[in-house]
């Protein structure tokens, strides 16, 4: 059943009484000179500051708030798993970037008043108090150390690479690879219906539906990631498919 998925789709109108050796064959009827998109096999740039918010501003507003989202998500990821403020009484809530700094105003403030392209907001572990903060003052506003002050940066340096590769790829004209998508749904229906289901990571399907609705390409890793989990299906099938 479809509802079984974060997304809807026509792969999931085949009976679940057909026999799953008819499952290729069906998908071919519906899309028969159906090809996988072209993609880029890695992505090694780092966008220039004028660069990464002309091609943010090129995004329409949907695909600016999922990204956003999606940044937000990762670097509270970043946190939870590295835990960089576990001896402060904070924990991080989001994380601002202002893309017409410095004209901007009131723009974005740090505490000590100090304007920001980037800022940090955190959130009090009793969640009363909301500090607002640059990245150098982490350690003069909190008391971490250097060394984790320094895991930060290099953690958001991380994100921002990833953020850099989704701007690039739009820029580059690249769309939501859509036949690389219904693909991968296909292979999650097939996989529901075997005695032993491959373990497909979950993670990665509510990425890519989230990036589907407004449009924005996918990360080059997450397209090979795709790849490997169909082929491990498809596999999984033929071993089924020959007991």
């Amino acid at each position: 059943s479809s509802a079984r998925f974060p997304f809807r789709d026509d792969l999931f109108c085949s009976k679940r009484g057909e026999r799953m050796a008819d499952y290729l064959e069906t998908y071919l009827a519906w899309y028969p000179n159906s090809k996988i998109e072209h993609y880029p096999q890695d992505f090694h740039t780092t966008l220039s500051s004028d660069a990464r918010s002309q091609y943010y501003q090129a995004l329409d507003l949907n695909q600016q708030q999922q990204l956003e989202l999606h940044r937000k998500y990762e670097l509270r990821s970043k946190f939870t798993t590295f835990d960089y403020l576990k001896d402060t009484h904070w924990q991080f809530d989001e994380y601002r970037v202002d893309y017409h700094y410095p004209k901007s105003e009131p723009g974005l403030r740090c505490k000590c008043g100090k304007k920001l392209k980037y800022q940090f907001v955190l959130i009090s572990k009793n969640r009363q108090k909301k500090m607002y903060l640059g990245m150098q003052h982490f350690s003069d506003h909190l008391g971490v150390s250097p060394k984790v002050a320094n895991e930060i940066k290099k953690g958001l340096s991380q994100v921002d690479f990833g953020i850099d590769e989704i701007l690039w790829l739009h820029h580059q004209k690249y769309p939501f690879p859509n036949e690389l998508w219904r693909r991968y749904c296909f292979a999650h229906y097939r996989n529901s219906l075997m005695k032993h289901s491959v373990k497909l990571n979950r993670q990665l399907l509510n990425r890519l539906a989230s990036f589907r609705q407004v449009d924005l390409p996918i990360y080059t890793v997450d397209f090979q990631q795709v790849l490997r989990e169909i082929a491990l299906v498809n596999k999984q099938l033929r071993v089924e498919g020959n007991q």
